[in-house]
């Protein structure tokens, strides 16, 4: 990979893309019955966290963590934030804007101030570390900016990563084969 770009894996991008945009709009089901798109999000979801995995796996093998590193939480984090920092702005500055919508349709459903007040702080406090896809609950995960759950997951992962990384460049490459075939079962 001389420019550091897998072409076939760009181009193949590009349609999952658009399979994840034509199932968000839902009301072509409405007027196309078979509308089978309407149901592909899944499809272009999976394809972009096992490009991701297989991105963060590429780099990690070819510079990240030495064989005398010691993996600790705060390596893992560190690890995380810095795959995560490009993309934290854009994702803090649509949250915040969100937040009015959140107020307005809390008030326009009758919810109290306090209430609406205790269920803002607590999303948030979930959304700006970007941890609400831990949180087993729809009114978390989905909180706000809906659609970013996938960047959730991915900082998770990329929290557990390094141990991963670490483990599977110190055992041997058919036993990280056997590992790897394994933990997909």
């Amino acid at each position: 990979i001389p420019d550091g770009k897998i072409k076939s894996l760009n181009g193949l991008r590009f349609i999952m893309i658009m399979f994840i945009v034509l199932t968000h709009i839902n009301y072509l089901e409405e007027f196309f019955p078979n509308y089978f798109l309407g149901r592909g999000a899944a499809f272009g979801v999976d394809y972009f966290f096992m490009l991701s995995g297989f991105g963060m796996m590429l780099s990690a093998i070819k510079k990240t963590f030495p064989e005398n590193t010691r993996i600790t939480p705060g390596t893992c984090i560190n690890y995380a934030v810095s795959h995560i920092r490009k993309i934290y702005p854009l994702y803090l500055l649509t949250t915040f804007c969100l937040i009015p919508i959140y107020i307005y349709s809390s008030i326009k459903i009758g919810k109290s101030v306090a209430t609406m007040m205790l269920h803002l702080f607590v999303k948030l406090a979930f959304c700006i570390p970007l941890l609400q896809g831990l949180v087993p609950c729809d009114q978390i995960q989905w909180a706000f900016n809906s659609v970013a759950w996938f960047l959730s997951c991915l900082f998770i992962i990329q929290i557990a990563a390094p141990v991963f990384i670490k483990l599977f460049k110190s055992i041997r490459k058919t036993s990280a084969l056997v590992l790897l075939l394994v933990f997909c079962i």
